[in-house]
């Protein structure tokens, strides 16, 4: 993956470009030293294995190895750059800080830290290896009953999800690449630091509320609790976050974890246990932020964020919505 991912890396950030694919860079060949760095390149690569990751966990034991490395490669050297590009790169045709066309439905789509450029790409293709694949044996019985899989390591799954929710402070305050970076006019006492500090906050307000949801949702419905739901539960809301982080209030935040995990438990599939994790993550990726278009500024006034496909409004000023544009627009 970090092989295909480097040779691709054009596709997401090559210039010129069009609205579907980048040209230049192939191999990371004349990459500029401003802006362009490798260290760039070594954080677009981890998103790359976060979206390659999603898709293996929905097709577990029962791929193939040489399918794992064709879909591997595919994934992080073609179809991630690309849809990165789409919707990151100044050019994307989807992008929010688009300069070379009119924006997406006069607004754009703000997507800061990947719900639908790495969880709903991963999910998806998680998706489509399960449904190839079906179930593994002995998941149903004769009459199409599912049947309970045992072995599951409580602590493990446990101790993996508190080990996400510490990546996803990386993954979610770090999208925006610097801290120490001012912004607004002169004089202003804001920083990007204040930024970074709302998606930091923001981030573990919806996933906590996602788990709590889940939580007590399952307790209702099943009459017991499960650890292993919560889990699911918070990384759900974790994913549904991801794109607005940057933008939404504290309030809008929670909201979007008690709809991500109400969605979350509508999409359950029944064909194989693995693939929940594939649920929340997929579900979780229908979270976009949304600029409302103004004569006078550019992303606007309003941010709002939905969330499988529930749109979610919160009261936003220009210079929150700007804050959502400006670390995605150098990719």
């Amino acid at each position: 993956m970090c092989i295909t991912e480097r040779a691709q890396r054009y596709l997401s950030v090559g210039t010129p470009s069009n609205g579907f694919i980048g040209k230049h860079f192939f191999g990371l060949r004349d990459v500029p030293q401003v802006g362009f760095d490798y260290s760039f390149f070594l954080f677009q690569w981890a998103f790359a294995i976060a979206a390659a990751g999603i898709t293996s966990g929905s097709i577990a034991e029962r791929t193939q190895f040489v399918a794992y490395l064709i879909y591997s490669a595919f994934l992080t050297g073609f179809v991630y750059p690309v849809v990165s590009h789409w919707i990151w790169s100044a050019d994307g045709w989807a992008s929010a800080s688009r300069t070379s066309g009119p924006l997406l439905f006069n607004s754009g789509v703000i997507d800061f830290a990947g719900s639908g450029v790495v969880h709903m790409v991963g999910g998806v293709a998680g998706l489509w290896g399960a449904l190839i694949e079906g179930p593994r044996i002995g998941r149903f019985d004769h009459a199409g009953r599912a049947v309970a899989l045992r072995g599951h390591s409580a602590s493990l799954v446990v101790l993996g999800t508190f080990l996400l929710w510490f990546g996803w402070y990386g993954f979610n305050p770090g999208s925006f690449l610097t801290i120490l970076k001012s912004y607004g006019p002169p004089g202003s006492i804001h920083g990007q630091w204040s930024a970074v500090g709302r998606a930091a906050v923001t981030t573990p307000l919806a996933g906590s509320t996602a788990a709590l949801t889940t939580l007590f949702g399952k307790r209702l419905q099943t009459g017991h609790w499960n650890v292993l739901d919560v889990c699911n539960g918070l990384l759900g809301g974790f994913a549904a976050i991801t794109a607005g982080c940057s933008v939404v209030d504290p309030w809008a935040a929670i909201i979007c974890g008690v709809v991500s995990a109400g969605g979350l438990g509508l999409l359950r599939i029944s064909a194989e246990d693995e693939m929940a994790g594939m649920d929340q993550t997929r579900h979780g990726g229908f979270a976009y932020a949304y600029t409302d278009e103004d004569s006078s500024s550019r992303p606007g006034r309003g941010a709002g964020g939905s969330v499988g496909g529930f749109m979610l409004k919160s009261a936003q000023t220009s210079q929150v919505a700007a804050d959502a544009t400006s670390p995605s627009s150098s990719v």
